[in-house]
Formats: structure tokens, sequence, C-alpha cells
């Protein structure tokens, strides 16, 4: 796309699958456009419920 940069956003983040849910809902329905490169999620040992969610992301905006 012409006039369109990317900036490429790493975020890691610990939780539950359900808040992990609501937080993809938020950028998905986002008026900035994001697009998820690559997910990495892993099981905490010795925590119930809790995993860590490693995302690259880009966030696209229109450059003058």
């Amino acid at each position: 796309l012409k006039n369109v940069g990317t900036l490429k956003l790493n975020i890691k983040m610990s939780g539950t699958y359900e808040a992990f849910k609501s937080f993809a809902e938020k950028l998905e329905n986002n008026i900035r456009l994001f697009g998820v490169n690559s997910i990495r999620i892993t099981k905490l040992e010795n925590v119930s419920n809790v995993f860590d969610f490693m995302l690259e992301i880009g966030a696209y905006y229109q450059v003058e």
C-alpha cells in the first residue's frame, strides 16, 4: 500500500486465556489497524489457568 507506515510492536503479557481473548477483541475492534504477525503461548508452571503470551504486532499508519 502506498503512503502506509508500520510500527512493529513486541508485547509480552501474562494472564488467563479469557483475558487474552478480551485483549485480542480490543485490537480487532480498534479504530487503528493492527496486524498480528505471530503469537506464542506458554503455560506457566505451578500456576493454574495462567499463561505467558508473546505477540509480534504491526500497527499501520498513514504517512504524509
